[in-house]
């Protein structure tokens, strides 16, 4: 046994990669899709997935966007997948929630929104589209 410290406002997208995360697809530009979650705010357009390998207990999720950014939807997953007819999990699939829709983003570059109690479950991946 030994003792597990809990770090605080962390980027859980920038080491993703160590717990087998990491781009898990990406609307356009696959190939640079990491340059997504590598620190450096310059980035194109695009919807994109990310995997963060783990669960991560949250109480705020931070995403950093260009001034002229068009309608977004934030969505997170715990990790559970949808599953079929019968209830088996089917592979490769996630399901998201919507946490917040934005139809105009004329006020927002750093978007940041507050965890409901709906996740209270570690997050394991998000989507923005």
């Amino acid at each position: 046994m030994g003792t597990q410290f809990v770090v605080q406002d962390i980027n859980a997208a920038l080491n993703a990669g160590d717990f087998g995360g990491g781009i898990h697809s990406a609307g356009s530009n696959a190939s640079d899709a990491r340059l997504a979650i590598d620190g450096d705010a310059s980035l194109g357009d695009g919807l994109l997935e990310i995997d963060l390998g783990r669960g991560v207990s949250s109480r705020r999720v931070t995403l950093i966007f260009d001034e002229e950014v068009p309608t977004f939807e934030l969505r997170l997953s715990t990790g559970e997948q949808f599953i079929d007819e019968v209830g088996n999990p089917i592979d490769g699939t996630l399901v998201y929630r919507i946490v917040e829709r934005y139809k105009e983003n004329n006020r927002y570059r750093i978007f940041s929104t507050r965890l409901t109690r709906a996740f209270s479950d570690p997050i394991r991946a998000f989507h923005v589209i």
